[in-house]
């Protein structure tokens, strides 16, 4: 068994191999997702593996920087993680997995995130759910009445300029949402809507200030929205409403952060099912580079130390960190104020998903050397912003 890159005559085969492992998704969807990543990425961020000669697995990297508490930090979604039936249990995903890793560790990408298929799988190779997310459904007419649809409109190409500043504002104000660039915006967002984009703008006065996408069932005359954006409630009222109006016979849903108040807003809760369901894994490929990229808030000073066991590194990582009004520089680790935990926790406390404090209740960390002011410097230094990655993030 071995882990590569593919040649570019073989990106037809990884190709095939998605598309048999995923029969949901048509080939020509493979054939514009692989293209685009050989292309703007490289091959590199293909993986394959080939067991007797033959290519059985594949999965793909997208690399861009997400926002950390308002700071890009490098990150690779990961996804398409796909094997042929007749090669399945052989462990070619896991060793593919953990490569993955080493792979985005020496491309000096220090973060990854993904949707999994199951979480017990992934968190064998350092992936941990990152984030909560509220999931928001009702009948069209309900959203219908919740605003004034008459402030909304299709969006046309010449809005796409306002739609990319909103969103990178709004972006900022959580941890895990990718910096985009005009290429993942031109390339990538068309991919993960699976056709073209259908897009709403908000105008007050003229200007946009919001937008949604969306996708359409007619069958079934659901819509599901896969991003909106907003600054004022009462915008996201009238986009919904919009929509509502679009399908009143039909369902409209969307999804939100963890601590959205959208239920707040209706005259009647009970008229919108709410839910709540775990979100994207999260994976932190290099912890002190990562913790070195790390945007802190200028208050904060301190010093803690860490001691992460991981499931690829098996070395694991030991190291400490200085805290000078916000600025990070590694240090040598301190026996006396380390806190001890698996990657798959770090990863939690770098999303935000986690205070260090919770952690420790859970039983997921421990302090070395009761030194419980390095717990309070950690909760400190990590972002304190909600953790979110909508549906038109991919992985």
């Amino acid at each position: 068994m071995i882990v590569r890159n593919p040649t570019e005559g073989e990106v037809e085969r990884a190709i095939e191999v998605a598309s048999i492992a995923f029969p949901n998704v048509t080939r020509e969807q493979w054939v514009e997702s692989f293209s685009m990543i050989a292309e703007v990425f490289g091959r590199r961020f293909i993986l394959v593996v080939e067991d007797e000669g033959v290519i059985v697995s594949t999965l793909v990297c997208q690399p861009r920087p997400v926002y950390i508490f308002g700071s890009p930090v490098p990150h690779a979604s990961t996804g398409a993680v796909a094997t042929v039936p007749e090669a399945r249990c052989r462990g070619c995903a896991g060793a593919m997995m953990a490569e993955c890793v080493r792979l985005l560790r020496a491309e000096e990408v220090w973060l990854s995130s993904l949707w999994p298929f199951s979480y017990a799988y992934y968190r064998k190779f350092g992936w941990e759910i990152g984030a909560e997310t509220r999931c928001y459904s009702a009948p069209g007419k309900v959203f219908s009445e919740l605003g004034d649809a008459g402030k909304t409109r299709p969006a046309v190409e010449a809005d796409l300029a306002q739609v990319k500043a909103i969103y990178d504002d709004w972006a900022k104000g959580f941890n895990c949402l990718t910096q985009r660039n005009d290429v993942w915006w031109e390339r990538v967002i068309p991919i993960r809507l699976l056709a073209e984009p259908n897009l709403i703008v908000h105008e007050t006065g003229g200007r946009i200030d919001g937008y949604a996408a969306y996708k359409t069932d007619r069958e079934s005359k659901s819509v599901h929205v896969q991003e909106i954006v907003f600054f004022d409630a009462a915008h996201r009222r009238d986009m919904l409403a919009f929509l509502g109006k679009a399908e009143p016979e039909g369902t409209v849903s969307f999804d939100a952060p963890l601590d959205d108040l959208f239920l707040q807003e209706m005259p009647n809760p009970r008229l919108a099912n709410a839910t709540l369901s775990s979100s994207f894994q999260f994976r932190v490929t290099d912890p002190p580079r990562a913790m070195e990229a790390l945007g802190v808030d200028e208050t904060v000073s301190g010093r803690v130390s860490f001691a992460i066991s991981d499931p690829v590194f098996e070395e694991g990582w030991r190291f400490g960190i200085e805290v000078d009004y916000g600025a990070v520089t590694l240090t040598k680790p301190d026996p006396k104020r380390t806190l001890e935990m698996d990657v798959t926790t770090f990863a939690r406390l770098y999303s935000g998903y986690l205070t260090a404090f919770d952690a420790w209740e859970l039983g997921k960390l421990e302090v070395g050397g009761g030194a419980l002011d390095a717990l309070l410097t950690a909760c400190d230094v990590f972002s304190p912003l909600t953790p979110y990655r909508s549906a038109l993030e991919p992985g």
